[in-house]
């Protein structure tokens, strides 16, 4: 349904979708009677996989970038990330407030069940007051801000997730108990997203407790550790002792410090 007048457009009832994984339904308001235009929108979305809403561009993009675990300073060379521009000017053409729920957004490997997000774009910065869902079962809070001169800033917490829920890629090592906390507090800027990792900088915790963790017994390895006579009776130890056992755990913490885009552990 559409209203329209010199100085805005109404679309209410709307509905519609893009391709067969993006539906949405609401309604939007277009005002445009000031030195530029005002949207206020608030839309329901159906489950949105991210990977399928992005494949057309990840194929004329990059090979997959990695994030490397090192145990010094240098970062590797073979660390590849895009150098094609990210251009957020287009905060600067609009203004408006935003209310977006969705039943489920996904990636490849974590999935928000009922996402909701607020936020208001302003003068060529977009504020998320508050993203909220739950991951794993656990809830999720999240807020930051976003502004047309590629300045990133994202406060995260993620509370009492089910360890059980995360993905093994393919290892017989999984956990099958415990509850997982995380939180963060990153900037960045850079216009593109190897300047972005570059310049990453803040805190990252994460903690589990009451945790098990099946395909390795850490008491049984540690016994027979004794044992061992030469370099190589540790990789048949390790042969034999991976993909069976389990191993119980009270509590677990990390935390690591980002500062232009190398975290310390």
């Amino acid at each position: 349904k559409i209203q329209y007048n010199p100085t805005s457009l109404h679309l209410t009832q709307l509905k519609g979708h893009l391709g067969s994984n993006f539906n949405f339904a609401g309604d939007v308001t277009i005002k445009h009677g000031g030195i530029k235009p005002k949207i206020n929108a608030v839309l329901s979305l159906k489950s949105l996989n991210v990977n399928t809403l992005l494949a057309s561009h990840q194929i004329n993009s990059y090979p997959e970038a990695k994030v490397f675990l090192v145990s010094k300073k240098d970062v590797p060379s073979s660390s590849k990330w895009s150098n094609d521009p990210l251009d957020f000017t287009i905060l600067n053409k609009f203004d408006g407030n935003f209310q977006i729920t969705a039943d489920q957004l996904t990636n490849k490997i974590i999935a928000i069940s009922n996402p909701k997000l607020t936020a208001v774009i302003e003068n060529g910065l977009l504020t998320v007051s508050s993203l909220t869902g739950s991951i794993f079962e656990g809830s999720f809070v999240s807020m930051g801000h976003l502004s047309s001169k590629n300045d990133i800033k994202i406060h995260m917490t993620l509370k009492d997730a089910n360890l059980k829920g995360l993905p093994t890629q393919g290892s017989n090592v999984k956990i099958v108990a415990g509850k997982l906390f995380v939180s963060t507090n990153l900037t960045s800027r850079g216009k593109n997203m190897q300047a972005l990792v570059q310049n990453l900088t803040g805190p990252l915790r994460i903690s589990a407790k009451n945790g098990v963790i099946n395909g390795f017994s850490l008491q049984e390895l540690s016994q027979r550790l004794g044992d061992l006579k030469n370099p190589a009776s540790l990789l048949g130890l390790l042969n034999t002792s991976m993909g069976k056992g389990q191993t119980p755990f009270s509590s677990f913490l990390s935390e690591i410090t980002f500062n232009q885009g190398v975290g310390t552990i």
